[in-house]
């Protein structure tokens, strides 16, 4: 679609003006509550409404005044944009001021636009390893502090083992260190669970100290039917 200069001029003049506004928002939302308030997580959902990750605030209110995402009122499940989500007055938000008045805080922000569903990669790595199992020991279910906790090979690497999401444990370095090179059917130890990838791609992305909302549950915990 081809646009004339008259057109153009409007969209940018358009545009600047939304991002004064956001940028004065946000300058009282920071003077008022700080910058912690601003890097709290929105989780984002595609066009199908499929959980696909996170925003920090101040991200989704830019996406949202850009019209890029429309806001969730995970009450009545009502979908607003930037204007009808500035006069939302509804009990379970919390709220900031603003020069303008009170703002409801979202939880859950809808892509207007994307439908995909991108794929979530993460390699083995000890960090990771580490977050998956909850630093707690796959053996003895014993939470480990970071400066004890090991990575175990299931399959010792000397046997052949991989350094894979189904073949690599936390485990304490008592244990890991009785374990040594051995075949787990050859000592007295068990699993408290199989290894594996991870079950949740979006939580995992998120800190372990993070305490998952209760709107988002919803979308992020969905019971399968059975067959």
């Amino acid at each position: 679609m081809l646009y004339s200069q008259e057109s153009f001029n409007k969209d940018k003049a358009s545009f600047h003006r939304r991002t004064r506004k956001i940028t004065r928002l946000f300058d009282i939302m920071r003077n008022s509550y700080g910058n912690q308030l601003l890097i709290n997580k929105v989780l984002v959902l595609n066009k199908c409404w499929f959980p696909i990750g996170t925003f920090s605030l101040k991200n989704a209110f830019c996406k949202l005044l850009s019209k890029r995402v429309r806001a969730l009122n995970h009450i009545t499940y009502n979908v607003c944009n930037f204007y009808e989500w500035f006069s939302t007055n509804s009990s379970g938000f919390n709220y900031i001021k603003t020069s303008s008045g009170w703002i409801a805080v979202p939880e859950i922000v809808i892509s207007s636009y994307y439908e995909k569903v991108p794929k979530f990669k993460a390699s083995a790595s000890r960090k990771n390893i580490l977050k998956r199992d909850k630093y707690t020991c796959q053996y003895s279910g014993k939470k480990l502090p970071e400066y004890e906790a090991t990575i175990d090979h299931v399959v010792p690497k000397s046997k052949g083992g991989k350094n894979s999401w189904q073949n690599c444990v936390t485990s304490s370095f008592s244990i890991n260190n009785k374990k040594s090179d051995k075949f787990l059917e050859e000592t007295d130890l068990r699993l408290m669970s199989e290894p594996g990838f991870p079950k949740n791609n979006l939580l995992f992305q998120l800190p372990c100290s993070f305490s998952v909302p209760d709107s988002w549950k919803v979308f992020l915990f969905k019971k399968k039917n059975k067959v």
